[in-house]
This record gives structure tokens, sequence and C-alpha cells, in this order.
């Protein structure tokens, strides 16, 4: 509760002072799993935001207490135990209909650094192109975050990085509109 408090306090400040300014949070990926709570992710990760954080970003989301959020799914679609696209999906489930922007958090540091065989090699360009491409398609994600920007430099990022810029990203875009803050396409 006091970390909702903390939440909800710090967002009725943010938006009596300065209105135009988006308030959003990345927590870790999973909210919950679904054997601790029958509407969580159908997931079986031993720290969750729910009882390892004491941090209920569902709810921050249910009642719009942010203007995103950007959960850290850092996971691969092989993952057992928290499959990337289960997390991803489950999220856009969350935000439908709220006046929240969905933007993935997306473990660009862990290619060719990691000891997922999935985020190695060619694995990693497809892993990468795959997970970029479900979000594109799935209405309720809003974007993707990189993490991290000092990763854009590295000499083992690069096949990644050129892959996703011929094939998924050749053009740079807006942030999207929240039309709740009033705001408008420059």
């Amino acid at each position: 509760n006091n970390t909702w408090l903390l939440v909800k306090e710090l967002s009725e400040q943010i938006r009596n002072e300065k209105p135009w300014v988006k308030f959003g949070i990345s927590p870790s990926g999973v909210w919950g799993n679904q054997t601790e709570h029958p509407d969580g992710s159908n997931t079986a990760i031993s720290y969750t935001n729910y009882e390892s954080s004491f941090a209920d970003t569902k709810k921050w989301v249910e009642e719009e207490l942010i203007d995103y959020i950007a959960p850290q799914v850092y996971y691969s679609f092989a993952n057992p135990r928290a499959s990337y696209g289960e997390v991803a999906s489950w999220w856009a489930n969350v935000v439908k209909g709220k006046d929240v922007h969905l933007y993935i958090g997306q473990a660009f540091y862990k290619i060719n650094d990691d000891s997922d065989k999935w985020f190695k090699g060619a694995n990693a360009v497809r892993e990468l192109t795959n997970q970029l491409k479900m979000n594109a398609v799935q209405e309720a994600i809003s974007g993707t975050i990189l993490f991290r920007a000092k990763n854009m430099n590295d000499d083992k990022k690069q096949i990644a990085i050129s892959s996703v810029q011929d094939k998924i990203w050749p053009t740079r875009v807006l942030i999207p509109i929240m039309p709740w803050k009033g705001g408008e396409a420059p």
C-alpha cells in the first residue's frame, strides 16, 4: 500500500504542477504468476512485481496513475518460465481501454552477451526481429524501448542494429500522442 500511495501522490503532484509531463514507470516484466493470482500471467518467475517488489503495477495502470508503463520484458519467446509473447500479450491486455501507453522494454543488452542461446548470433537477430514484429501488430503496444543506449556502440550488437534499421525500423517515428495529456502531433 505504501508503494501505491507513493505512486498515486507523485502522479497527483505531477498532474497538478505540470499536467503536460508524461509520467511513467519501467518495472520488471512480470506483475504476478497465475499460480498465485488468477489474473496474473501464465509464467513461473520467482521475482514478480507484486510479490517481490511489493508493487501493484497492474493497479497503477487500472487506476491510470501513470501515463505509460514500460515493463522490462527481457525474455526470449522460448523462455519456459516467462515467454516474451506471453508477458507482452498479458501487458497489452492490461492497458486495453486505459489512458496508459504500453512501451515494451527489450533486452537489447543481452545480444551476444548472455547465456540464453536465443540472444546469440543469428538467433539474436531473429529473436529481436520477431519481438519487434509482435509489438508492431499488437494494437495496445505503443512502442519499444531498447535497453540500454550504450549498447548502440557495442560491436557485438551491430548485426542486430543493422537488421532492425534495414528491415524493421527503416524510418524514424514520433512518440505517440497521449490525447489525455492535451498534446498534438508536432
